[in-house]
């Protein structure tokens, strides 16, 4: 009886550290999101100020420090004074390669310049989204039509195939961002 007790403490004991634990790292992980915050806009503040202050070296080297972006003190201005700046600049951040602000321009790379490469970018997303939802639609009709293993090997199927065809919905989304800036700013 004193043995079984012993066992039941223990496992009480394992439960409440396990408790604390993830209660600690949930609490350290706001701490740390929030110390972030601020210092990001501390440095927004500084930013802000060295623009209006016309500081060149201070406003490129902060809006590196922000946003991991060389540019030059000119397309920096000019860039934040534009409706769109917050758009551009996670455009300009997540497809480094495919659009280029320069020369106070919102701008394709010339790499993607040509005409046949934006078709490409227009087209392929559209036909792998219109292929990939007839697999989809195929999976579940498999999945309702089978029974036992196979039809739960369709349902896990069609799980991931939800995942990639939100995946590329959302690439088609964000290129269609693209193509709205780059008409807003010719």
């Amino acid at each position: 009886m004193l043995i079984d007790n012993i066992e039941n403490i223990g496992n009480v004991i394992k439960l409440f550290v396990g408790i604390v634990i993830s209660i600690v790292s949930i609490i350290l992980t706001i701490r740390y999101k929030n110390q972030h915050l601020k210092s990001r806009s501390e440095v927004l503040d500084k930013f802000e100020k060295a623009v209006a202050s016309g500081f060149i070296h201070s406003v490129t080297e902060l809006f590196r420090l922000l946003h991991g972006l060389n540019m030059k003190y000119t397309d920096i201005v000019s860039l934040i004074k534009k409706d769109e700046c917050t758009n551009m600049i996670l455009t300009l951040k997540k497809t480094p390669g495919l659009v280029k602000y320069e020369n106070e321009k919102y701008q394709y790379t010339r790499k993607y310049s040509t005409t046949s490469m934006f078709i490409l970018g227009k087209v392929i997303p559209n036909f792998f989204l219109f292929m990939l939802s007839l697999l989809w639609l195929s999976l579940i009709t498999l999945a309702w039509l089978t029974d036992g293993k196979t039809s739960l090997t369709y349902w896990v199927m069609t799980i991931g195939a939800s995942m990639i065809l939100g995946g590329l919905i959302k690439q088609i989304q964000y290129n269609k961002l693209i193509r709205k800036l780059m008409k807003a700013n010719k």
